[in-house]
């Protein structure tokens, strides 16, 4: 149990003391943790099983400690079986029988059974329900909008410059979200707040802040750098007498350093002179300065008099009554079901324990204490505060008389700073440090560690009868004083790798003494890191061609491969390394001598290579080109679930039988794998909605017969199985389980259509919702969801190579890594509203405005002194720069991780260009390193990549390393992501193509463009463009805002009834669909269909029947209108298709959707004729005058200009066809629909300046000013 643990992993087990261990990778972590978790069972006789109590981060790291730890007392009981204690056989044997009650589980987990076992004390029902995934969701964004309409109704004037900010509802609604399913985040902001705005010269502080910011990031650099230049133009001479009159006022904190009125002159400056200025560029590091890029990014002059910071100061408390709302109602929705999310099992438990400790007098806390006399965590550097303070409270001496003393021998954690990666799901990287720095204060008198102490030899003695105190006491004699110091306070390192190879491990300490370096660590050391040593493990070879290998593939590229794009350049050099270790390319190669191990991986299909990401950006351009070249390998987790192609199919498919109205989304289904239809057949048979009635007008192809039946009969179906057995009927029926295992991504596929599966039947058990929800819910959730992976396949299906995130692969390890993406550069713009990070200042007087620690939510706002342009205030900027050296400092920890998932071989790949490379690297600055600097950027100004090593040198001697490769890439032999098949025959029925994706009627189920408009939102322009903007940009929905309209003109949002505003009663609304549903179905020319009418009756919404003499009503008009000669001429041996949906895009970032209720194909010429189906009432308006106020004409306008667009044909008339009275009447607008986009662009943008609403609101409100369409002054609609 001793022998094989180094001295620091022995040192691990002593449990008298509170422990932090900083475990470097590959250190054999779970091991040392199951070692100690058995270690004090069979050493302290006090403590039983359910006292240990171990957490981890995740669900899946809680099971495989359970089962390393069991398999170990396994172990243990056989070992013992053999010869040994009978007491401590009895004690493993009674551990192992019990080991159902361990205590192993996530932080989550362990709170609710804490406030299950402590319910009155914890207020808290023990019957509650975790609400997490969907529920959750549901939940929380039905609260967050009923929040937002009750502020909206009591006072929208409050309100709206909130939504210009974030420009549009989505983006406030995702913000508010951030803080309302996070309830100490919340809190924490708003102490951030209170303790902020309290100070009264708040602004002013800060505002002196940014200048000193702009004055020694930008304006010192630039003066230093002009006048290092030898050959000055005027414009740079003038800057220098600016900036050198500037400096003495520079160096006092009056008048914000001076830097208002520098900025003043220099903005005088770029705007004189009658041209374009010189720019008088300074290069530092990386960075390019000029003094115009400066006075166009910055205005510390403008601000000084108008501070946008006040501006935001009043948003912020808008923002944050929002979010106070929000979180009331979700918190009365939870409570109305009995549920808590995890965001309240950690506060309610926090609550419930410092409770416990505040109260010195009850003994509750003290027995909790002594059912959990250890706690061990692991993965601790993913800790949130409020997670620490949990287990710290759990650790709290109550006798003594602080409050803030650790329980000795209580506490130990596990972790490494170094890989702290997950800071976007709450991990603080800051908590590490501390709890170093607490629990060595709590081991101010340590004692000897176990193996010095006497009782305690002889209690191991039992156990190991070869362990050796004194052995083991000369190795920690032979460690440093002051890791020996280290150790006694409880601080272990440790340095051991038991993973990777010598190679692999001088490149992670050469490379990361400089990127941790305290020469590159950013001012604020919080979230930085110091390098520590990796050293290989005693049982590694020092054999040299065993001692792994490093190397960086720099591109060469063909000239035909000059065009191409990163992703297709890396991915390409991805196939030729594999291809060259698989001796494609010769067995004379690099590869093919040094990565032999590998390929004998490959060729036994065992797990060899990891193929590493930051994110999943570019997974689908790396996945087309590696499988072109039939690459055994597979997608980790895949590129989110909801995101497959498989599961958006079936969903567009279930979509449409929820509601049949929905006809792209069953187009999708036809050109998808369930049906299997090629574009030609799709646009040939899908319109024949005839087809779908199953009589005998049947389409004459057999297959276009069956199809049909199918979907008839699963429409039936969808109204009596369960959404998951209707899936499986779906799979079964058109034989996908076939089809999908034919794909070369086969068994993923079919994973994930059991995962759905799952999904559907956890959605029916928890909402009980109607298929129309679940379809809504997976689509929700394929917009929102990043992190929902694909269904995880067992054992990595048995491919050596393996495609995943940098994230996923923590925790593993593979024989070789290969890592792009190193030229990658960071996004540094934080979300919009995303609470930022407020550190103190090194100095910290306790006066300042950030004296104390905290989080604040930011956003631009608009500035008066700027036209009300959007513009960051100096708060932002200054917390802004605090994140991104946050970020950044993450992305080299992340990078760490890649690195060292390596056990024998690293292979870095780059897309520079080869221009690039020839230029000599410019020494990167500390700045560079904290902020601009690429990964590839700072390999290259440590180990010097512009030099190109010799193979052979580079491969068999460690002073030069990696190996620097530069291979020649061609593009030609691989058609990437851009390579599209021929199209199939369009007589071929049934034959499906998954490279064709470009039908222009339509795209997928759900797009986002800038603006998305139909027919109905187009005449909502025209009656009120304000109303537009509120519905269309800010995505405020009918019921969000006030307005005076009537039910004639309210706003239809469902994506297909063009017509429903159409309506002035639900019996008009009722008799359009109902003649919709039938008129689609008719084939003209044939008699009135009794049958067809009742099956359209039956298929109307159960709760929305009529009366008899309604119903004969709508059939005394169908019969009229299907007997018109004029109709059936038209129509007759024609080809016409009916109820035809489009999107069709109409500007860049505009897009006119609708649907044609028939378009008929004349077969001589070859143009096209409309017809749209109207059942207004004409007994008091004449159809010219129905049609003039009611905009029909624009609206067939728009339908021509569409499907001309679309077809490339010519559109020859336009009807409109009035059942009321049979009349058909041809229309023609003389507008131009594109010119009327334009126009509504162009509106929109207007309504984007802030002036016109400050304007609009300050104005008095006498009666008749207001519009009644949106209840503002008539003149803001003008």
């Amino acid at each position: 149990m001793f022998n094989d643990l180094t001295i620091q992993q022995l040192c691990a087990l002593d449990y008298n003391r509170n422990m932090v261990v900083t475990a470097g990778p590959g250190a054999g972590k779970t091991r040392i943790l199951s070692h100690r978790f058995c270690f004090i069972l069979l050493t302290d006789e006090r403590v039983t099983l359910p006292q240990i109590l171990t957490l981890t981060f995740t669900e899946k790291a809680a099971e495989e400690m359970k089962g390393r730890i069991y398999d170990m007392l396994i172990s243990l009981d056989k070992r013992f079986r053999q010869g040994g204690n009978n007491r401590l056989r009895e004690r493993i044997r009674e551990a192992k029988d019990q080991f159902d009650k361990n205590r192993i589980s996530t932080i989550h987990s362990f709170c609710a059974n804490l406030l299950r076992e402590h319910p009155v004390e914890s207020t808290t029902d023990p019957d509650f329900k975790i609400t997490q995934g969907m529920r959750q969701q549901m939940i929380l964004d039905s609260a967050i909008k009923e929040a937002i309409k009750t502020i909206w109704d009591e006072n929208r004037d409050e309100l709206i410059p909130l939504l210009r900010s974030f420009g549009g509802k989505n983006s406030l609604i995702s913000a508010v979200r951030g803080l309302s399913e996070n309830v100490s985040l919340y809190e924490r902001v708003l102490d951030t707040k209170e303790r902020l705005f309290s100070i009264s010269d708040w602004k002013d502080q800060v505002f002196n802040d940014y200048c000193l910011y702009l004055k020694e990031r930008f304006v010192l650099p630039y003066l230093k750098g002009l006048n290092e230049q030898e050959n000055m133009n005027d414009t740079a001479k003038e800057l220098i007498a600016i900036l050198e009159e500037w400096l003495p006022s520079g160096d006092t904190e009056y008048n914000g350093y001076g830097i208002p009125a520098l900025f003043s002159r220099m903005r005088a400056l770029a705007s004189t002179g009658g041209g374009p200025r010189k720019r008088c560029s300074i290069d530092v590091g990386l960075r390019q300065l000029s003094y115009i890029d400066m006075v166009n990014e910055h205005f510390p002059d403008l601000f000084i008099l108008n501070n946008p910071d006040s501006i935001f100061e009043k948003e912020l408390n808008s923002f944050m009554k929002v979010v106070k709302d929000s979180i009331e109602k979700y918190s009365h929705e939870k409570g109305l079901i009995n549920s808590l999310d995890f965001s309240d099992l950690e506060t309610r438990s926090l609550m419930f324990l410092k409770k416990m400790l505040e109260n010195r007098k009850s003994q509750h806390l003290k027995r909790i204490q002594e059912r959990y006399k250890y706690i061990m965590v692991d993965e601790f550097q993913d800790t949130n505060r409020i997670q620490w303070e949990i287990i710290r409270t759990l650790c709290m001496d109550t006798s003594g008389q602080s409050l803030n003393a650790l329980l000795p021998g209580r506490i130990f954690v596990v972790g490494d700073k170094r890989q702290a990666i997950y800071r976007f799901r709450g991990g603080d990287v800051t908590v590490f440090e501390k709890v170093i720095r607490e629990i060595g204060q709590s081991n101010i008198k340590p004692g000897p560690l176990f193996f010095q102490s006497e009782e305690m030899k002889g209690r191991i003695k039992e156990i190991d009868n070869g362990f050796d105190p004194a052995a083991i006491t000369d190795r920690f004699n032979m460690l440093t004083l002051k890791d020996q110091a280290s150790i006694l306070n409880g601080d272990i390192y440790l340095p051991h790798n038991f993973r990777s190879d010598q190679r692999p491990i001088n490149f992670f300490n050469s490379t990361f003494e400089e990127v941790f370096s305290s020469r590159h660590a950013g001012d604020i050391k919080e979230y930085e890191t110091a390098p520590r040593d990796i050293l290989a493990a005693d049982n590694k070879t020092d054999d040299p061609l065993a001692m792994g290998s490093v190397t960086i593939y720099i591109p060469s590229l063909s000239s035909e491969s000059e065009k191409a794009g990163e992703p297709e350049i890396e991915s390409t050099l991805i196939v030729n390394l594999i291809e060259s270790i698989m001796g494609k390319q010769g067995t004379e190669t690099y590869e093919y001598r040094v990565y032999q191990d590998i390929r004998e991986k490959i060729e036994k299909n065992e797990k060899a290579i990891g193929i590493l990401f930051y994110a999943f950006t570019h997974i689908r351009r790396f996945e087309n080109i590696l499988r072109e070249a039939h690459l055994p390998f597979v997608i980790h987790r895949g590129k989110g679930f909801y995101k497959s192609s498989e599961v958006i199919e079936m969903l567009q498919f279930l979509n449409f039988l929820a509601d049949e109205r929905q006809e792209i989304s069953l187009l999708s289904s036809l050109r998808g794998q369930i049906f299997g239809l090629t574009d030609p057949e799709v646009f040939d048979l899908f319109y024949n909605r005839k087809a779908l009635t199953c009589d005998a007008n049947m389409p004459d192809h057999p297959y276009i017969r069956k199809l049909f039946k199918e979907i008839a009969s699963f429409r039936e179906l969808a109204s009596r199985l369960t959404i998951s057995e209707l899936i499986r009927t779906i799979i079964s029926r058109r034989s996908l389980t076939a089809a999908y295992s034919a794909c070369e991504r086969g068994g993923q596929t079919l994973l994930n259509m059991e995962k759905l599966m799952d999904i559907a039947r956890r959605f029916q058990h928890e909402e009980k919702g109607s298929l129309h929800d679940f379809v809504r819910y997976c689509l929700d959730m394929a917009e929102q969801d990043e992190d929902e992976g694909e269904a995880v396949m067992a054992g990595g299906i048995n491919s050596p190579i393996t495609l995943m995130t940098i994230h996923a692969a923590k925790g593993l390890e593979f024989p070789m890594i290969i890592l792009p993406q190193l030229d990658r550069k960071i996004l540094i713009t934080p979300d919009t509203g995303k609470p930022l990070r407020l550190y103190t200042p090194a100095e910290n007087n306790g006066l300042k405005w950030n004296s104390n620690e905290g989080d604040m939510p930011l956003w631009p706002v608009e500035a008066p002194s700027l036209d009300f342009r959007r513009a960051k205030g100096p708060l932002m900027h200054l917390l802004m720069h605090r994140n991104s050296l946050e970020e950044v400092a993450e992305n080299r920890r992340v990078f760490y991780v890649a690195c060292t998932r390596a056990e024998n071989h690293l292979a870095l790949l780059c897309a520079e260009h080869p221009l690039k490379a020839e230029i000599k690297p410019v020494p990167l600055t500390s700045d560079d390193y904290r902020e601009k600097a690429s990964i590839n950027q700072i390999l290259t100004d440590i180990h010097g990549l512009n030099l190109e090593y010799g193979e052979d040198e580079g491969c068999d001697n460690n002073r030069f390393f990696p190996v620097v490769k530069r291979p020649l890439v061609k593009m030609e032999g691989f058609r990437g992501i851009e390579y599209s098949p021929q199209m199939p025959d369009p007589g071929s029925f049934g034959a499906y193509d998954e490279g064709i994706r470009g039908l222009d009627l339509t795209a997928p189920v759900r797009s986002n463009p800038y603006l998305q408009v139909s027919f109905t939102s187009v005449r909502l322009f025209l009656r009120c463009p304000v109303r537009f903007y509120l519905n269309t940009v800010l995505k405020l929905k009918e019921g969000e805002y006030n307005s005076t309209y009537d039910d004639e003109e309210r706003p239809d949002e469902t994506f297909l009834s063009e017509d429903m505003e159409d309506y002035d009663s639900k019996d008009a609304l009722y008799t359009g669909n109902f003649i919709h549903g039938y008129l689609e179905r008719h084939r003209f020319g044939s008699p009135f269909d009794e049958a067809l009418f009742d099956k359209i009756k039956k298929g109307m919404p159960p709760d929305d029947h009529r009366p008899d003499f309604h119903l004969e009503r709508i059939k005394h008009l169908l019969m009229n209108t299907v007997a018109d000669k004029r109709l059936i001429d038209l129509m007759k041996e024609k080809r016409f298709y009916t109820e035809v949906p489009f999107l069709v895009t109409a500007r860049p970032g505009i897009e006119f959707r609708g649907v044609m209720d028939m378009i008929i194909e004349e077969p001589e010429t070859g143009h096209w004729i409309i017809i749209d189906w109207k059942s207004n009432d004409t007994k008091e308006k004449s159809p010219e005058q129905i049609v003039r106020e009611s905009g029909y004409d624009i609206q067939l306008a728009f339908y021509r200009w569409a499907l001309e667009k679309i077809l490339n044909k010519k559109v020859e008339r336009q009807y409109i066809y009035f059942l009321d009275n049979g009349h058909l009447l041809e229309c023609n607008w003389p507008g131009n629909p594109p010119d009327m986009l334009d126009n509504i662009s162009q509106k929109m943008d207007g309504l984007e300046d802030k002036k016109i609403w400050q304007a609009e609101v300050s104005a008095t409100r006498d009666k008749g000013t207001e519009c009644r369409f949106c209840g503002y002054n008539k003149k803001l609609c003008l």
